[in-house]
């Protein structure tokens, strides 16, 4: 197992995905470098946070920095999940120094320990990852690794029981094809796993599935086609329904080129569909959505940008310090909402404080 000291060069990184990614788009007819490419639900990039309408008026919050005994090394495109059963958050796995990470580490309030050092999945970055309360275990699905420089997805569904502290790889009789950036929360006592990178840079998903801890069975048709994305955010609302936001389509080309189109719409899942919640453009996207258990109040960070939400429609948050950066993880924990890693996070800690808000 490689632990990480440090986030790869997330310039060099960026100049090598431009690259790959223009070439993509050019060999499949899809670059345009005139093109304005407005989709129902979505934009392309050319719209700035400046001219996103929002709900209400700004609180104002900070981060703080926790001082823990140990820590994961900085990373990205981790994940974080948090164990209701026992008050802790469990990160596992990401990305650093261009190395696919293992690792798995739970913070219990005051400090990380590392922990799952018995049989941990492959390597991988991106994966989708919750915790299935009903069952008391942490689900992690599929993600990528660079193999042989191509980034591949994989396909696999493991179990982390933090009570044993084991993991366990399934085969169930039906499961998702292969892919990575996709989202996955616990809902309604299955796990709902949505979208993805299902092959290659430019190929994304709108399927729908749902774990009930012995097999994968798909939703039919959840959301129209055209609404298929990756790299979005998943969570329960203070109301207790699933909530989605955001997200790209050409996956991961969006990032970084134009006519890419980034989702600014929030919908809401009915139980059979899912349905526009509001109209409104808010922007901040590729960061995490929360839910904060203790207030009832959805907290959502991206792109420097942050957002609270506890009825209908997104208020502006005001952060003092320490909003910027992207593939970063963040997880409900008692003490607050935490926050680790990405491009700009460093090997901190970060737990939310609104008490002057």
């Amino acid at each position: 197992m490689r632990r990480a000291s440090r986030v790869g060069r997330p310039w060099y990184r960026a100049i090598v995905r431009v690259v790959l990614i223009t070439v993509g788009l050019i060999s499949t007819g899809c670059f345009n470098p005139e093109g304005s490419g407005d989709t129902e639900g979505g934009t392309t990039g050319g719209e700035t946070s400046a001219n996103a309408p929002t709900t209400g008026s700004a609180s104002k919050c900070s981060w703080q920095r926790q001082q823990t005994t140990g820590s994961p090394g900085p990373r990205q495109e981790h994940s974080m999940a948090y164990d209701s059963d026992n008050d802790r958050v469990i990160l596992f796995g990401g990305l650093a120094n261009d190395v696919d990470l293992q690792d798995l580490w739970i913070f219990d309030g005051k400090d990380w320990t590392e922990a799952g050092r018995s049989g941990p999945p492959p390597p991988r970055r991106s994966h989708a990852a919750a915790y299935d309360e009903a069952r008391r275990v942490m689900v992690v699905f599929g993600g990528a690794a660079s193999v042989d420089g191509q980034l591949t997805p994989t396909g696999d569904t493991y179990l982390y029981d933090p009570e044993s502290d084991t993991w366990e790889l399934r085969s169930p009789p039906s499961s998702p094809s292969p892919r990575y950036a996709a989202a996955m929360r616990y809902y309604a006592g299955d796990v709902v796993l949505f979208g993805g990178n299902v092959a290659g840079l430019n190929k994304t998903s709108a399927e729908q599935w749902s774990w009930d801890g012995l097999n994968w069975s798909q939703s039919p048709s959840p959301i129209a086609p055209e609404q298929k994305r990756s790299r979005h955010m998943i969570e329960q609302d203070g109301a207790g329904a699933l909530l989605m936001y955001g997200g790209c389509d050409l996956g991961s080309g969006c990032l970084l080129l134009t006519p890419a189109i980034e989702f600014d719409d929030t919908w809401t899942w009915d139980g059979a569909t899912w349905q526009p919640s509001d109209g409104a453009k808010q922007g901040g996207h590729f960061g995490a959505m929360v839910l904060h258990r203790a207030e009832n109040t959805l907290y959502r960070f991206g792109d420097g940008l942050a957002f609270t939400r506890s009825g209908a429609g997104w208020s502006p948050l005001e952060i003092s310090d320490f909003t910027t950066g992207r593939y970063f993880a963040a997880a409900y924990h008692s003490s607050g909402i935490l926050r680790f890693g990405g491009t700009e996070g460093g090997a901190d800690t970060w737990v939310l404080d609104c008490t002057a808000a």
